[in-house]
């Protein structure tokens, strides 16, 4: 179960001991997190980890997992975070004054 199906915003942060996916052959390949430490970090985040190990056993979110996916490659998303500014990737520094000034330049611009 995701936050977005609670109609919640979850922070999650970094997380130690999570590790992101990796590319094997056309799919993503999860690496090794067990399951209780997922369910532990779903519970921390406010989502009911046993639903979360639930949804995963039975595939549920599979196929929307995979069209985000191919939606953010399609869109030039190469890693995360990626950032777009008014539908424009980002690519400069991620630091506070710098993304500021980037959305501040965007909204003269829209003026």
């Amino acid at each position: 179960m995701r936050a977005e199906d609670l109609g919640e915003h979850v922070p999650t942060g970094d997380r130690a001991g999570v590790v992101p996916p990796r590319r094997n052959d056309d799919h993503l390949v999860p690496l090794s997190l067990e399951d209780a430490t997922l369910a532990r970090l779903a519970t921390e985040a406010g989502v009911d980890g046993k639903a979360v190990l639930s949804d995963l056993a039975a595939s549920t979110f599979r196929d929307r997992v995979r069209e985000d996916f191919m939606g953010g490659v399609h869109s030039g998303v190469n890693g995360t975070p990626t950032f777009f500014i008014n539908g424009v990737r980002y690519d400069g520094p991620w630091d506070e004054a710098d993304l500021v000034a980037e959305l501040e330049e965007t909204l003269v611009h829209l003026a």
